[in-house]
């Protein structure tokens, strides 16, 4: 099809496709503050240009030697660069994510193919509630206030697990289940 969107099997209904771009790093300014004029100014003039009007959800993550961990998550219906650095994401979310946490902040984008007809707001709420549901899995100290899961139960060593480091078992039922 001409717009890249897929037809699920057995129900002939679309299914919008998304693609992941590379973690993008963020500069970060001495003393480790993050300028949201220069973001604005430069964030998208490199390799993130392509996706700079593409529409879909991001998510903030700092990266370590560990490994990046998620730390907000994001959509946008007009486009990345209007959305990802307006004052309300820098000054409450990312800011103080970056100074209360070590590692380089990233943006990895999850953009949605070209479509025609109107922007399928209910699909990105729809990926954007998801990745909330994944990030949380992985950082319980998600930025995000709506769209957590609000979990009255935990699988030891799996799911709202605590500290400690899963058994063999926990961690073979972590890789069957996806986790």
């Amino acid at each position: 099809m001409k717009n890249k969107d897929a037809i699920k099997p057995n129900t002939g209904s679309v299914v919008r496709q998304f693609t992941v771009s590379e973690p993008f790093e963020i500069r970060l300014h001495p003393k480790r503050f993050l300028d949201r004029k220069d973001c604005c100014k430069n964030f998208f003039t490199g390799k993130a240009r392509k996706y700079r009007n593409k529409i879909g959800c991001y998510v903030f993550s700092l990266r370590t030697a560990r490994g990046s961990l998620p730390f907000y998550v994001g959509k946008t219906w007009n486009s990345f660069e209007s959305e990802v650095f307006t004052t309300h994401k820098t000054s409450d979310h990312y800011q103080k994510i970056v100074m209360n946490n070590k590692g380089t902040p990233t943006l990895t984008f999850v953009s949605l193919e070209t479509c025609q007809g109107p922007t399928p707001q209910t699909v990105i709420t729809e990926l954007e509630r998801h990745l909330i549901k994944m990030a949380y899995m992985r950082n319980e100290r998600l930025s995000n206030i709506q769209g957590r899961p609000k979990t009255r139960w935990s699988i030891k060593g799996v799911v709202a697990a605590g500290p400690g480091a899963p058994t063999t078992n926990e961690r073979l039922f972590k890789e069957l289940m996806g986790y």
